[in-house]
């Protein structure tokens, strides 16, 4: 059966994340050949979808409503689907908007535990951008969703799609792979390697502590604070301690190149892989960002630094105690050196990161939601 007799899925990305939720969902899709694909990505998405190998029609960064509804009639779409973005980045929005205009069933794929209205919120902050289905991660998701007002009818739980190798993945990582990794970051015998997993809080909350949900500290601050913390631990236990920062894909790395510490050694690390990365080091730090997640999934010991925070904490391994939370700036210097160095504490650490193990196959389920779209659409009189 030729392409264009097969029903047509648009998809739609734009952030890191998302994108690289739906990505191995489109994969899948395409290797099937049950229908026909056509990515259009734009900002991050565009090269994390092409270094999946998966063929995209470039979006510009600012899509215009008129254009969302050209290419979606273009390309006789029968179900659109796509990720989630933060902030003024509003490609998704754009295209669920005229796919209701247009009679075309959409559905959202989400990728982390935050920030749910604003996901589809128009430029007045109500949720008026609305898919006919979200595929959230865990009943979690599901019931805080609930809670902000979202119709429990139109949430499914599929589970998160970019976790679903994580299990392979960490499987294939070898005690030589670490090893080839540490020295290639120059860490000696006895030394200690600390990942900084850094996220663009700055960007996001641009007008600071005036904005409402400011959430009480930039990656700024807290890599000042860590630099600090880390120096006198260095000093206190005469082990050479190396910081790698690994900043965000929506990061500008030049943002930290002026981190210096009076004792650790400090930089920018691009490479490698960030799960191979977070693997191959002695603790994992952060704020809220998804690498945390997955490297808590990943049998990593993490550590999540919110100093100041002042609304509820995002991140789901804190809320279950696979990762540490730490809200106040006197307490980063003794529990960074608690999760470094105490091994009673780290053996608990990786006990309770070895106990969670991420729902398998939410890439099948998601794929089977599109199908299940494209049925029932298919039924309904036109």
């Amino acid at each position: 059966m030729p392409d264009t007799a097969l029903p047509t899925v648009v998809a739609v990305g734009g952030d890191p994340g998302g994108a690289a939720a739906l990505a191995p969902v489109l994969t899948l899709l395409h290797r099937e050949g049950k229908v026909r694909v056509t990515a259009y990505p734009h900002h991050e998405a565009i090269a994390l979808w092409e270094a999946q190998g998966i063929s995209v029609v470039r979006l510009p960064d600012r899509t215009t409503a008129g254009a969302a509804r050209e290419t979606l009639i273009r390309e006789s779409a029968c179900v659109l689907v796509t990720s989630t973005s933060s902030g003024t980045r509003a490609g998704e929005k754009i295209f669920i908007a005229a796919a209701r205009r247009l009679g075309i069933p959409s559905l959202s794929v989400l990728d982390f535990w935050s920030n749910y209205r604003s996901r589809w919120a128009d430029t007045g902050g109500q949720p008026t951008c609305l898919p006919d289905l979200i595929a959230v991660m865990d009943a979690q998701a599901r019931d805080e969703m609930v809670a902000e007002g979202f119709d429990p009818a139109m949430l499914v739980i599929t589970g998160q799609p970019a976790y679903d190798d994580l299990r392979e993945w960490q499987q294939g990582f070898t005690p030589a792979h670490r090893q080839d990794i540490r020295r290639s970051l120059g860490v000696g015998p006895e030394d200690l390697l600390v990942i900084f997993a850094s996220q663009p809080i700055s960007a996001i909350y641009r007008t600071g502590e005036s904005d409402p949900s400011y959430p009480g500290y930039t990656e700024c601050t807290v890599i000042r604070l860590l630099v600090d913390a880390l120096d006198r631990i260095e000093q206190e236990v005469g082990r050479h301690i190396l910081l790698a920062i690994r900043p965000h894909p929506r990061e500008d790395p030049r943002t930290f190149s002026a981190v210096r510490g009076r004792a650790i050694s400090a930089g920018i690390v691009s490479a490698p892989h960030p799960r191979d990365l977070v693997m191959a080091a002695d603790l994992v730090l952060g704020m809220t960002t998804a690498l945390l997640v997955e490297a808590c999934y990943l049998g990593c010991i993490v550590g999540s630094l919110q100093p100041g925070l002042r609304g509820p904490d995002v991140l789901p391994t804190n809320r279950i105690g696979c990762s540490r939370g730490i809200y106040a700036a006197g307490d980063i210097k003794p529990a960074v050196e608690q999760l470094l160095l105490d091994p009673v504490v780290r053996r608990e650490m990786r006990q309770r990161a070895v106990s969670l193990a991420p729902a398998s196959g939410a890439t099948r389920l998601v794929a089977d939601l599109i199908h299940r779209i494209l049925r029932q659409d298919s039924r309904e009189p036109k």
